[in-house]
């Protein structure tokens, strides 16, 4: 998005915000560190990104809103004279070679990206309130890099009996063969089901769970992958950064010594006007995340009516078995 005059990185103040709902909310626009402190400045903010080697930046996907702010997010890491890589939840392995071809003949072109990719066809929302992110990545000369497992793979983990395609060795090596603690367990499964509006019967969970462990182990190997010299950043959606199961959870396994931060923008909610009326559930004390940055809202209907909606369009290949 444009500016006659850009405001400050991340700062709420006299910001165009693009989402409707919500631009009367005490928490609009506030920064905190859940179960510490108070509202946390623009300044500080930059400073722990720019002083962080892996950045993990969660999301509301059509929220227009996120992704000029995590385009901020990077711009301020890159200022600070770093070049990170940046890695989309939203690309695949499978999308990779076609990815490097167009950035080899476009370096300077977002625009043309989601269409190089075949990104109209994923599911994802449009590629225009991406393009920020993007175009940010592209003006610092940042690695753009595919961060998520294809579909066909996920599918051969989740379904072994069909037969892996040799992928044994892809579970192992993803730690997938080892339950997740019992509470952990019990968490994620509750977020696939409130994700799905209940709609997910006994006999698909397990499948979902792994097929969402599976996505998370390996977005946080890629990420090591890429690391190089000046870290890496991903982009995902809210529930993939958590830190407490989600992808910093298997980075911590992977690479005990790195440090990490996830910065979650979450949507604001008129039936929650406290902090701690955004713990994910009655039994977490605190939401997940290093930072919460709160945000308008896109949509103000019921996430379920929503739901609905979109399973009408399962009948096309979307991407399935995802929560964040």
């Amino acid at each position: 998005m444009k500016w006659a005059t850009p405001p400050p990185l991340l700062d709420p103040k006299d910001r165009p915000w693009q989402s409707p709902h919500g631009l009367d909310h005490p928490l609009l626009g506030q920064c905190v560190e859940p179960g510490r402190g108070p509202n946390i400045g623009s300044i500080e903010i930059g400073r722990r990104l720019a002083d962080t080697r892996f950045v993990l930046l969660g999301e509301t996907h059509d929220n227009p809103d996120h992704h000029v702010l995590q385009a901020e997010a990077i711009r301020a890491i890159a200022d600070a004279g770093r070049r990170p890589a940046v890695l989309f939840e939203m690309i695949s392995e499978e999308q990779g070679p076609a990815l490097a071809r167009y950035l080899a003949a476009h370096p300077k072109d977002a625009a043309g990206l989601g269409a190089a990719i075949g990104w109209e066809k994923s599911g994802w929302p449009d590629w225009s309130i991406y393009r920020p992110i993007a175009e940010t990545a592209m003006a610092f000369g940042l690695p753009i890099l595919p961060a998520n497992l294809d579909r066909k793979t996920v599918r051969a983990l989740v379904r072994p009996e069909t037969g892996d395609g040799g992928h044994a060795d892809l579970r192992q090596r993803l730690g997938l063969d080892s339950p997740l603690p019992p509470f952990l367990d019990s968490s994620l499964r509750r977020e696939i089901s409130e994700a799905h509006c209940g709609y997910v019967d006994e006999g698909a969970m397990d499948g979902m769970v792994l097929g969402q462990r599976a996505r998370d182990a390996y977005m946080a190997e890629q990420l090591l992958k890429a690391a190089a010299d000046d870290g890496a950043i991903l982009i995902a959606g809210a529930g993939h950064v958590r830190t407490d199961r989600g992808v910093p959870y298997y980075l911590e396994r992977l690479s005990p010594t790195s440090n990490q931060l996830s910065l979650a923008f979450i949507e604001v909610a008129e039936d929650r006007q406290s902090l701690g009326d955004y713990a994910p559930a009655k039994d977490e004390e605190k939401l997940p995340y290093d930072l919460v940055y709160f945000t308008p809202r896109i949509d103000a209907r019921d996430p379920c009516e929503r739901f609905k909606e979109q399973l009408e369009k399962m009948k096309r290949p979307k991407q399935s078995t995802m929560i964040g």
